[in-house]
C-alpha cells in the first residue's frame, strides 16, 4: 500500500521554463504568456491569427497589447464560440458557423 499521494493541480507546469524563459501558459494568461514569445508576438503569426484578435477585440473589446498586459481567460472565448455556433447551427447560417468554426480552430 502507497502512503504517498500526490495531487497536481492545473499549475503544475508553471514550474517549467522554455528556451526563452517563459513558462506554459494557463487558461487565465494564454495571451499574456504566448505574446511575450517572439513567435507569437511577431506580425508573420498575428496575421495567421487575426481571425482571433478580431472575435476578441469585437465581444471583449481588448486589443492584442491589452491581451499582452492583463489576464484574459482563455476560457471564456471558447464558451462563447461555442454558444454561438450551436445559435449558427440552429439558425442554419452557414457562413457564420464556418467563420466561427475557423476562428475556434486558429
Amino acid at each position: 500500500m502507497v502512503d504517498t499521494v500526490y495531487v497536481l493541480g492545473a499549475g503544475v507546469n508553471q514550474c517549467v521554463e522554455a528556451w526563452e524563459g517563459l513558462r506554459p501558459p494557463l487558461a487565465t494568461n494564454f495571451f499574456k504568456a504566448a505574446l511575450q514569445s517572439e513567435k507569437f508576438s511577431g506580425e508573420h503569426y498575428s496575421q495567421k491569427i487575426a481571425p482571433v484578435y478580431e472575435f476578441i477585440h469585437r465581444y471583449y473589446k481588448k486589443t492584442k497589447n491589452q491581451l499582452q498586459a492583463e489576464p484574459f481567460d482563455l476560457e471564456e472565448i471558447f464558451t462563447l464560440l461555442e454558444q454561438q455556433q450551436r445559435d449558427a447551427q440552429r439558425k442554419n447560417k452557414q457562413v457564420r458557423l464556418a467563420e466561427l468554426a475557423r476562428t475556434e480552430f486558429l
